[in-house]
């Protein structure tokens, strides 16, 4: 008995504690649930209140650093293009906001917020106040919380109409959003209510610097196509004008020319008219028309006068009204002597061709076939012969032996001598007669004695 009621005892202090550690364990858990939440909630204001200030800056840079572009639910795009709408439309003057609730979904955190917003039209100047009640949800990207989507009334990028139809509406969000001092239909006496469509027919008003006017625009005169007057030097061209005179012209100097009567050229406008090549102006002339316009001569690059002064101009010589290639053909054609570098009226010298000696000796006495023949030629004649000719011997029974006597200057001497099987009887140089000669007797000449 006493064992079982000891057992029994053990049971229940035992479910007790298990009860107490079950218990102790879940508060723990809220616990650290509880501070988790805390600490994102206060991580989410503090990110909601700087979203706040870099509006009401309107540094819509800095706004943008708090918002994730990735994560983004709705098109970042528009949203964006709202918020640069904001700032380039209105003047924030102040928002008030009062945080109503800040709702877990585990990491990502709602803010439900009402809020009043204070501002100025920039076009007009009207003075505008807005309300509203709005949902933002916060998610934690790489370590810190960023903005990722908008719900409820458009607190931010509200001036833009394609962003308010995408924000989904939420419970408690009020309908009228807007209110201005003065609310006032579109007409003449409230054409800064009046928009780009109904300034003209409603307003009776003129649409201009984006806002309805009562009179019309007063436009300046610029320079351009109309106004070249008002054009300067640097923007004339721009405006489709030519610069000169020191004025923006419509026309070309060239045409503005021409069109007075003048003549263009020479890169200027000329009272009269351009030379032309002709006997008067012959150095106006080029190759195709020196003679034909100006009846000159052409000869290295320029239009002569005279035909004697082309001649020389190309190097050639005149003579008796005629160009020569160089002054010896213009001797030897009007019937001269070209020599010593000179025309003369008179032929020059002529050579004299002479054999001095001429010998056939005997070097065998006993068959009688073995000779030697040594001769010498001189030029007697006080000029060369000009050219090689022949020196020729006849022998007893036997062929006629030659060879060649060069050129020969005045007094110059040849002397050679030859072996021959023959005896040689007499010489003869210039046998052909190839060389004129002031003497054509002393041209032969017997075997002398030896």
């Amino acid at each position: 008995m006493m064992f079982k009621g000891i057992q029994k005892l053990f049971l229940i202090i035992s479910a007790i504690l298990f009860l107490f550690s079950s218990v102790h364990a879940d508060n723990a858990f809220e616990r650290e649930l509880v501070v988790k939440d805390q600490t994102r909630k206060t991580k989410v204001e503090s990110v909601f209140k700087k979203l706040i200030q870099a509006y009401e800056d309107e540094s819509a840079s800095d706004f943008l650093d708090l918002v994730s572009d990735d994560r983004f639910r709705q098109d970042y795009i528009t949203f964006t293009d709202a918020l640069y709408s904001d700032i380039r439309k209105y003047d924030i003057h102040e928002v008030e906001y009062w945080i109503d609730k800040v709702v877990s979904d585990h990491v990502k955190q709602f803010l439900y917020v009402k809020w009043e917003k204070r501002f100025e039209n920039i076009d007009d100047g009207r003075q505008g106040n807005q309300k509203g009640y709005s949902r933002f949800l916060f998610d934690e990207v790489n370590g810190k919380y960023l903005l990722v989507e908008l719900a409820g009334n458009t607190l931010f990028g509200g001036s833009l109409k394609e962003w308010r139809d995408e924000t989904p509406a939420i419970s408690g969000a009020i309908k009228e959003v807007v209110k201005t001092p003065v609310e006032a239909e579109c007409g003449p006496d409230a054409l800064g209510t009046c928009s780009e469509i109904n300034c003209e027919t409603t307003g009776y008003g003129y649409w201009y610097n984006n806002r309805c006017n009562p009179t019309p625009q007063t436009v300046t005169p610029a320079c351009n196509a109309d106004n070249l007057n008002l054009c300067e030097e640097s923007n004339c061209a721009t405006a489709g004008g030519e610069w000169y005179n020191n004025t923006c012209n419509q026309n070309s100097e060239e045409a503005a020319c021409t069109a007075n009567g003048d003549y263009w050229y020479d890169g200027r406008c000329n009272t009269s008219p351009p030379l032309t090549c002709d006997q008067n102006n012959l150095t106006l002339c080029d190759e195709t028309n020196c003679n034909s316009a100006g009846g000159g001569f052409w000869a290295s690059g320029t239009c002569h006068g005279k035909e004697q002064d082309a001649c020389t101009a190309d190097g050639k010589f005149w003579l008796n009204n005629t160009c020569y290639d160089s002054e010896e053909a213009a001797c030897m054609a009007n019937g001269g002597y070209w020599y010593d570098g000179r025309c003369n009226t008179s032929p020059p010298g002529l050579p004299d061709l002479e054999i001095t000696s001429f010998f056939s000796i005997r070097n065998n006495y006993q068959t009688h076939i073995d000779y030697t023949i040594s001769y010498t030629v001189i030029n007697n004649g006080p000029v060369e012969t000009g050219a090689s000719t022949d020196l020729q011997w006849e022998v007893d029974s036997g062929p006629t032996g030659s060879v060649t006597v060069p050129n020969l200057g005045p007094g110059e001497v040849f002397e050679r001598q030859t072996r021959s099987d023959y005896d040689a009887l007499s010489a003869e140089v210039d046998t052909r007669n190839q060389i004129k000669e002031s003497n054509e007797g002393n041209n032969t000449q017997d075997a002398m004695p030896y």
